[in-house]
């Protein structure tokens, strides 16, 4: 395959994810807020707003690196995946605490915290997707990021109707989210562990220096 084909072949996917994505998503946004009503539906949105900004120092832009560094050199795919996923632990647990301390300090209510928290805990799992989705980037097969898109956003409408049905509140309808990211975490996996090199697990101290120097521009 040329490099023309392999880019409208890549476009095509990409566009028509997005495409079906968006109609998954629509008929999530109208259940949900059906569902929720206003109050409901806006500390849920409070939850998501909180937890989409200290999400940040989950990832610090180290999936753009990702992309740039294995695109250009696909020999550091193993050490790269292997190091980023024991960056992200770290990351993911100073992450965890930091929002909790900020929001108690802040002043907001347990039961607000728990449903940011549960959200919180959703966006790292994807953030740990985003670990191989970006491999898979570099290695321009994004049919399985065109189907990961989708898989993932006909789940969480597929889990808003079982929460619906189930008569949950708004702390447990949060788990959609969650419930949602950790299906998507699992294809991921799947497509690495076939598509891709087994990770390397050697921590790689300069390498882990490097990266967050890089990353820090593209997150910003």
């Amino acid at each position: 395959m040329n490099t023309i084909q392999r880019i409208a072949k890549n476009t095509i996917f990409l566009a028509s994810s997005n495409i079906i994505g968006f109609v998954f998503s629509f008929f999530f946004l109208v259940y949900t807020t059906r569902y929720l009503g206003t109050e409901r539906y806006g500390l849920l949105s409070f939850a998501i707003a909180f937890a989409s900004i200290t999400i940040f120092l989950a990832d610090i832009g180290i999936s753009s690196v990702i992309v740039r560094d294995v695109a250009r050199d696909r020999s550091k795919t193993a050490i790269y995946i292997g190091n980023s996923i024991l960056m992200k632990v770290v990351l993911a647990a100073i992450t965890l605490m930091s929002t909790a301390a900020i929001g108690f300090a802040l002043g907001y209510p347990f039961s607000t915290m728990k449903i940011v928290m549960v959200i919180l805990l959703s966006l790292i799992v994807i953030s740990f997707s985003g670990i191989i989705s970006s491999v898979v980037s570099a290695y321009e097969i994004m049919e399985y990021i065109s189907l990961g898109t989708v898989i993932y956003n006909l789940i969480m409408l597929t889990f808003a109707l079982l929460a619906i049905s189930s008569g949950v509140d708004v702390y447990g309808f949060a788990y959609v989210y969650l419930f949602s990211s950790f299906i998507s975490l699992g294809y991921f996996a799947l497509v690495a562990l076939r598509k891709l090199p087994r990770p390397r697990w050697n921590i790689d101290i300069d390498l882990w220096k490097y990266m967050i120097k890089e990353a820090i521009p593209f997150g910003l």
